[in-house]
Parts: C-alpha cells; structure tokens; sequence
C-alpha cells in the first residue's frame, strides 16, 4: 500500500477485461502494478484514499447477477459496517485494513 502514490488514488473504475476477451487483463501501465495483486485476476480495480487520506485497493469481480470483491488498506482504514439496504453491501472483516464485501441486489 505504501508503494501507491496519492495521485493514482482519484476514485477511477478501471475496467481491466475487455468485452470481446473477458478473461485477459490489460493492467494499464500508469503504475507498476504488484505480482500479488495481479494474481487474482480481478474485472476491475479502484484505488482510492480512505478517511485518513491514504490509499486503499478496491478489487472486483461480477456479472449481471452480482458483485463482489476485497478492498485493503492501511491497518488504521475503517471497515464500514454492512448495509443491508436494497443496493447495499455485505461487508465481512478479515483482519485490520481488509475485508471482503459483496453487493446485495
């Protein structure tokens, strides 16, 4: 996380699959992107800051029928609780700084 730089960190959805190859990932180059990251294979990444104003990883996966993903940042970012509303998330902790969440359709 330390390695982000701030300026990355807009809030940008960026797609990284492309509708005509959906399991290749085109990693865009504006950063240099870490093997562990990389070896999820996500659909998509965010990189935003959190309330302490440093950077967090939002990876997703999903179709038509739902998302899902893990977001980590910094061990002091807060987990949000779940939202259990019409659009909200499921939000499960895994240890501080992470957690896995998945979309409630």
């Amino acid at each position: 996380m330390k390695m982000l730089d701030k300026e990355h960190c807009d809030g940008n959805y960026i797609t990284l699959s492309s509708g005509s190859y959906p399991f290749i990932r085109y990693w865009p180059d504006f950063i240099e992107w870490p093997r562990s990251l990389k070896m999820f294979s996500p659909g998509s990444v965010i990189l935003d800051l959190d309330e302490n104003n440093s950077p967090k990883v939002r990876l997703e996966w999903g179709s038509a029928l739902g998302h899902w993903g893990f977001e980590v940042g910094m061990e002091d970012m807060r987990i949000p609780p779940s939202d259990f509303s019409r659009r909200g998330e499921y939000r499960l902790p895994v240890e501080p700084g992470v957690y896995v969440w998945y979309d409630l359709q």
